[in-house]
């Protein structure tokens, strides 16, 4: 998880967004980690968290980076799982970098939207 974690934020650094925040989640299952990322380009300052998603699946004790299925994005902090799965999202599963562009075009597109709405 953490060559996926680094993988990501090298990602994100060559599109325009920074890491404010990391923040590790240890009051509700459904969350592992949630990142806030604020855009470097225009609209500088505008932010979005990203949500490490714990599978749906699990029960029982889990450590913190164990049983991460998936990273979703929300324009507002996620009070619940509903609000961190929203668009764009990636799946953690083998081969996942294949789908990291997309995923990062996906975070640009939410920012030209902002730029031009």
């Amino acid at each position: 998880m953490e060559s996926q974690k680094k993988q990501l934020e090298d990602a994100l650094k060559q599109s325009g967004w920074r890491i404010t925040e990391r923040a590790q989640i240890s009051s509700d299952w459904w969350a592992d980690e949630i990142w806030t990322i604020e855009s470097t380009w225009s609209p500088v300052g505008l932010t979005l968290f990203l949500t490490f998603l714990v599978d749906l699946m699990q029960s029982g004790t889990r450590q913190p980076g164990e049983d991460v299925v998936a990273i979703g994005c929300s324009v507002r902090r996620p009070r619940y799982r509903e609000d961190a799965a929203g668009e764009p999202l990636i799946y953690l599963r083998p081969s996942w970098e294949k789908y990291l562009p997309g995923f990062v075009s996906r975070l640009k597109e939410i920012r030209d939207a902002r730029l031009t709405g």
